[in-house]
């Protein structure tokens, strides 16, 4: 009997250990652990229609989200709903700068100008970390 105890016993630990290990490299934490990177977007002045941004001529008020799989939506300088977006990192500007925790892989960036009834998405697309990407109306380069 005591033959019988000793194996079981040894799975129930390697299955902990299996447990504890899955958990640490799959923590959304983890993904983004140390990786400090500063984002900086570039608007164009008019929206693709050749519009103004704001009703009166005004230029973006510009946030961002952040979108990936491990770590869902994080957007700056709130929240993690764009539709529910209510301030901007940067006023009346066409040029902002985050710095923020990504993924060390691609990630979805949305570029958005926050307005008061409703947000206008300036862009959406894929970007990764050292890369210069085009996204709708802005250029976003993440250093």
């Amino acid at each position: 009997m005591a033959n019988v105890k000793q194996p079981m016993k040894i799975f129930s630990y390697l299955f902990i250990v299996f447990i504890a290990v899955l958990f640490i490299f799959l923590s959304p934490n983890n993904a983004l652990a140390g990786n400090i990177t500063t984002i900086t977007v570039d608007v164009e002045k008019t929206k693709a229609g050749e519009q103004n941004w704001d009703v009166k001529g005004g230029a973006p008020d510009i946030a961002l989200c952040i979108s990936h799989s491990l770590v869902g939506t994080l957007c700056l300088p709130e929240g993690d709903d764009i539709d529910l977006l209510r301030l901007a990192e940067c006023k009346d500007s066409y040029h902002c700068r985050f710095s923020v925790e990504t993924p060390d892989r691609n990630f979805k960036l949305s570029v958005i100008d926050v307005d008061f009834l409703l947000n206008d998405l300036i862009g959406t697309g894929h970007c990764g970390r050292r890369q210069t990407c085009t996204v709708g109306q802005a250029i976003v380069k993440v250093d």
